[in-house]
């Protein structure tokens, strides 16, 4: 009888905790707080001509969705996802009214009274604070140039509206110090902008249209979870979807497969699953010398050579046509892929040659002993990603971060 009646506690939390979801998308204001808000929700109007509406991003740093603001009286009460934009927002987003509203919330500048750390502020004016940052800005430049003005904005509430705009006005300024890399997700960062021309090459929207998606130490289904509805219509279509993570997200919930790995050695998984791609020519040649830099040649200081060294996109690669250096964007080329298309005398590599030289010791044996992943899987895994197409891999953050060859 105890062992029953614990069951029916258990779910009537449960249920309890699932009317308090329904009830967030319904009551229009049941993110707000305060007796104040109690007061308001006897008051709200049924009219929907009441109310008036704003389009905004959201402010949280992740997918910075488009949002619909209702407001009634000049009080925010709602919030949800724009109707005509293709996305299922968040409880996080749709908290905002709750943020906005919040008692501890800062809603005027604060100045520092005492040594760092110790927590000790005053309230100041806005314009006393906008005058003093106006005369740092102005004494920088005036003594350190604009290189003295440091931007950096991967932290706290960040959109797609506030940050650019940002970086226009000190552009217009004449110029800051931009920060290399990022706080979060460093690898991609760094390895997107020489691979596709830009940080942001944005494929959310053709999630739907693959048929293996790889999930490689990312959590779409939490972090992603406004695209979420992508990954099942992909999946309803007969898509996959493989989690490699050390833990059973809520993705791999969700998933075809779950391949857990050993913390951190995400990359001898790469290494090895380029090791059999590249054995087994599992790669797209004709694509990787067209619009890759698979082809562009390394010197022996493992620095890409380049017909003009004031020009960055001159990268030279070796035609094998003509059996000269040419630019890698000449007309009418086929580019060495490999090193055994090169002169037999050559001094230098290809990248592709160079990527498969880091990969060639990281044996089946070797990746499966380093990431405890067993070595049938590794080649299951490799043959799916490379034969079921079109596929993608769903990364960003992921265990490539801070960690060698990530």
């Amino acid at each position: 009888m105890e062992a029953l009646t614990q069951y029916r506690l258990q779910r009537r939390t449960l249920l309890k905790g699932l009317g308090v979801i329904g009830l967030a998308s319904l009551s229009p204001c049941f993110f707000t707080t305060g007796k104040a808000n109690a007061e308001t929700l006897r008051r709200i109007p049924l009219k929907l001509s009441d109310y008036k509406t704003y389009r905004s991003t959201c402010a949280m740093e992740c997918l910075h969705c488009n949002l619909t603001a209702w407001v009634w009286q000049d009080r925010l009460v709602k919030i949800e996802a724009s109707k005509d934009f293709n996305v299922k927002c968040c409880l996080r987003g749709i908290s905002r009214t709750k943020w906005v509203y919040h008692p501890l919330r800062l809603t005027q500048p604060l100045l520092r009274t005492g040594e760092k750390g110790e927590g000790k502020f005053k309230p100041i004016t806005w314009d006393d604070a906008l005058d003093r940052i106006e005369k740092e800005i102005r004494t920088v430049i005036a003594e350190q140039g604009n290189e003295g003005l440091l931007i950096t904005t991967h932290a706290g509430n960040m959109d797609s509206i506030k940050n650019d705009m940002g970086k226009a006005f000190f552009d217009y300024l004449g110029g800051s110090t931009k920060q290399i890399g990022s706080l979060c997700c460093a690898a991609v960062t760094a390895s997107m902008t020489p691979m596709l021309g830009l940080r942001y090459a944005d494929t959310r929207d053709t999630i739907k249209d693959s048929r293996f998606i790889l999930c490689w130490g990312n959590n779409p289904a939490v972090t992603m979870h406004a695209y979420w509805k992508n990954y099942a219509e992909a999946q309803k279509n007969g898509a996959r979807i493989v989690v490699i993570d050390p833990r059973f997200n809520e993705t791999a919930a969700k998933a075809d497969e779950w391949i857990p790995i050993v913390p951190g050695t995400d990359i001898a998984l790469a290494l090895g699953m380029i090791k059999i791609i590249v054995e087994e020519q599992r790669y797209d040649a004709p694509f990787l010398r067209a619009h890759t830099g698979a082809v562009y040649l390394v010197d022996e200081q493992q620095k890409l050579l380049r017909q003009n060294p004031d020009d960055p996109d001159s990268y030279l690669v070796f035609d094998t046509l003509s059996k000269t250096l040419v630019r890698h964007d000449s007309a009418g080329i086929v580019p060495a892929l490999l090193n055994e298309e090169l002169p037999p005398d050559s001094p230098y590599s290809t990248v592709m040659s160079e990527i498969y030289r880091q990969a060639k010791p990281w044996t089946l044996a070797k990746v499966s002993a380093e990431t405890d992943i067993p070595e049938h899987t590794i080649i299951r895994l490799t043959h799916d990603y490379t034969t079921t197409t079109p596929s993608m891999i769903v990364q960003n953050m992921s265990g490539a971060q801070r960690t060698e060859f990530g």
